[in-house]
């Protein structure tokens, strides 16, 4: 061992000592997701190479991931530091000549790594060659005065270093106010640029491979519309779900309606293989029509860029039921609620209360996840879409009034989509309920319905209320729902604490009945 490795093997060993016998790496799950706002779930099944990653097992959270290699050029050494416990594998190479076949990854990181290497173009180029086209590389470093041994280093200087090879989707720079990167990026202080002090800084830049060009499906069986949500970091994930599907013949509208640029950004790994919708105002439903107008396909599904498609199988299950019952028009399933990344609560099967799917089952369970339907296009088109009048319960109105034209619907009996729970609400549908039942074209089972499904309706909301804490929305609805309610007045109190108990076990959460019962609105509304 020469006397360079000994220094760095001795430089670890004493790290262990200080770090209480392990060397830690709880925060690199952070930087590989929060920091980039990647959602863990997009790393399933990719194949990552972390360039320079020490011995600290920088890849061990990613259990989801295919392949997690780590390249150093003292792994070799680093196998005295009992590595061999890490759930990764280790390569022992330098990084301008990394020992692995071209496209071979889906993502490169390198942490805390240029600014220790003498020729960052033969690096940077390599990672290239490595790295899948439409593959994401991950770049953080720490810009010194000495970087490079260029005593004027600049934000601008910097990147013209990284080169023009790559396609930039985010860079950041970050304030030196503390040693060492991480610390830095945890206090996230952002660099002034107008500060003309000579200094350094901390660099974060997020970039991918430009892709080969990929022709857009010519006739796609399936348009799916991918309206965006709020939360960035899920959107790769969910589009992703998409790509790993078996069934090909699809194309896909993203329709952004969040007047965030940082959208058109994220998308740009992905632009040869979508139709993307920027919409020029506020109102999410008349963009949702906007993309079914675009739309090529015989069939029609939807998937909010918060959730993923669970199975690569979905797809072309949904596509053989409409191909093997031609008068089909409407499929819908189940979803998986889950919990910010993959923590899954609970699968919802609504077939299993309410086996035939027509319109007192929409009408009894009311919440209409769209995540989970596939529609044949001539029938929205004969009901004219979604209306875009309404900012909630559209979904319920399209699929009501697809029930009244005749549209047939049937299960597909599996779980689809998921659902991050902290996204999901009942909503107050009064102002649907009173549009539907005031139609006089309603067959007259359906009409005696009206009462239930009202009281219904008012109990779900009163208990969302609750559970949101706001226990006075919660006893409000609670009064609206008397007027509605098909029992005793002493049976309905009964009844109201029955199903905010079943409710509170549906949502995973805990009630407390005395406490409940100790509040004075609802002392008011029962006494």
């Amino acid at each position: 061992m020469d006397e360079k490795s000994q220094k760095e093997l001795d430089f670890w060993q004493k790290k262990i000592q200080s770090e209480g016998g392990k060397l830690k790496n709880s925060w690199y799950v952070d930087l590989f997701t929060n920091h980039f706002k990647i959602a863990s779930g997009f790393y399933t099944d990719k194949k990552i190479l972390d360039i320079g990653c020490g011995p600290r097992g920088t890849l061990e959270w990613a259990n989801m991931a295919s392949e997690r290699i780590g390249l150093d050029h003292y792994a070799d050494y680093y196998a005295q530091l009992a590595i061999n416990s890490h759930q990764m594998q280790y390569v022992s190479a330098k990084a301008h000549s990394i020992p692995f076949d071209d496209n071979y990854f889906d993502v490169v990181s390198a942490f805390n790594v240029l600014e220790y290497i003498h020729d960052i173009s033969a690096v940077l180029t390599e990672i290239f060659r490595v790295l899948k086209p439409g593959g994401i590389f991950l770049l953080l470093s720490d810009v010194g005065l000495d970087f490079q041994q260029k005593k004027s280093i600049t934000t601008t200087t910097f990147a013209q270093l990284v080169g023009s090879d790559w396609e930039i989707i985010d860079v950041d720079y970050y304030e030196k106010k503390d040693n060492g990167i991480y610390k830095c990026l945890s206090q996230a202080i952002r660099y002034d640029q107008a500060d003309t002090t000579k200094r350094g800084f901390i660099a974060s830049v997020l970039a991918y491979k430009p892709s080969l060009v990929t022709q857009l499906t010519s006739q796609p069986k399936v348009s799916i519309i991918m309206p965006v949500q709020h939360e960035v970091a899920y959107l790769w994930q969910a589009i992703e779900s998409v790509f790993k599907q078996t069934y090909t013949s699809y194309e896909i509208i993203v329709v952004d309606s969040s007047s965030d640029s940082i959208i058109g950004q994220r998308l740009k790994p992905y632009q040869d293989r979508i139709v993307y919708l920027a919409a020029d105002n506020a109102n999410h439903v008349a963009h949702l029509n906007d993309a079914i107008g675009q739309c090529r396909g015989e069939l029609i599904t939807f998937l909010d860029t918060n959730n993923f498609w669970v199975s690569n199988e979905q797809l072309a299950k949904q596509v053989a039921d409409f191909e093997a019952d031609t008068s089909l028009g409407l499929l819908y399933g189940g979803w998986q609620v889950v919990k910010g990344e993959e923590q899954a609560r609970l699968n919802v099967e609504p077939w299993q209360k309410n086996p035939q799917l027509n319109i007192a089952t929409w009408l009894q369970q009311q919440t209409v996840n769209l995540n989970a339907l596939m529609i044949r296009r001539q029938w929205l088109e004969k009901v004219g879409n979604f209306n875009q009048e309404l900012k909630i319960g559209y979904d319920l109105d399209l699929v009501l009034r697809l029930s009244l034209v005749g549209c047939p619907a049937n299960w597909l009996q599996q779980i689809i989509s998921s659902d991050r729970s902290e996204l999901t609400t009942v909503e107050d549908k009064s102002a649907i309920l009173n549009q539907f039942f005031a139609r006089a074209d309603l067959p007259k089972d359906i009409k005696e319905m009206e009462s239930k499904i009202r009281y219904t309706s008012l109990v779900k909301v009163a208990w969302e209320q609750y559970y949101q804490g706001k226990p006075q929305g919660a006893i409000a609805y609670l009064a609206q729902s008397l007027k509605f309610s098909p029992y005793l007045r002493v049976e309905t109190i009964c009844n109201w604490i029955e199903q905010f108990v079943n409710l509170s076990r549906v949502d995973n959460v805990e009630f407390d009945v005395d406490a409940f019962s100790d509040l004075e609105e609802w002392k008011g509304l029962v006494m």
